[in-house]
């Protein structure tokens, strides 16, 4: 998924005056003044949306998205979970091989009172000793590539304001996974949505 080198980069102040569109879209500009609205979201139809969207990039690369769950429900703000899916399918795609023949599995199953969401990829993997860092705000998986280094570190704002969990697990060879954990919806809670700050 992401290069092995992580390297630490505070954004210049055209960077920080121009976010990328992927931090825009996660509502990093407003990060503070965000209402989540959480609500019972089908997993599987958000997942689906996220693949629709990255339509384009995903042809263009001849890469192939499966998709493989039950009928599986979380708790969430839909629009913010949407926009996490993207980014993290995004970053499957901008750092695949050209070369290879690119394959990105989502999974989805329940555990206890959590789902759990697995994208994996054959991209070119991580080190194992820097899958913490690109969780850090301005750490960039690639010098070369544009960005604030800061659409990882929004994901897991997100994800722990839903109650969830995120990690990466890679050997630094054979690709990356991401395991994202998310409450399980429960029909009893969810009679009403739930508004918070960010």
């Amino acid at each position: 998924m992401w290069p092995r080198n992580i390297n630490e980069n505070r954004p210049s102040r055209a960077v920080r005056g121009r976010l990328d569109p992927e931090l825009r879209n996660l509502g990093y500009a407003k990060a503070g003044s965000d209402r989540l609205i959480r609500k019972r979201v089908h997993l599987p139809d958000c997942a689906r949306l996220a693949i629709d969207k990255l339509r384009s990039p995903l042809e263009q690369q001849s890469i192939r998205v499966d998709l493989e769950c039950d009928a599986q429900d979380v708790r969430a703000d839909e629009a913010i979970l949407l926009r996490i899916l993207v980014n993290l399918l995004g970053n499957s795609v901008k750092y695949m091989h050209r070369e290879t023949r690119g394959l990105i599995t989502i999974t989805m199953s329940r555990a206890w009172e959590e789902i759990r969401t697995v994208i994996a990829d054959n991209g070119p993997g991580i080190d194992p000793s820097l899958l913490e860092d690109v969780f850090l705000p301005f750490k960039r998986a690639n010098v070369d590539e544009r960005g604030t280094g800061l659409g990882l570190s929004i994901v897991k704002k997100y994800t722990e304001s839903f109650g969830g969990r995120i990690r990466l697990i890679s050997d630094g060879a054979s690709g990356t996974s991401v395991v994202l954990m998310l409450p399980a919806a429960s029909s009893a809670s969810l009679d009403l949505p739930e508004s918070d700050a960010a």
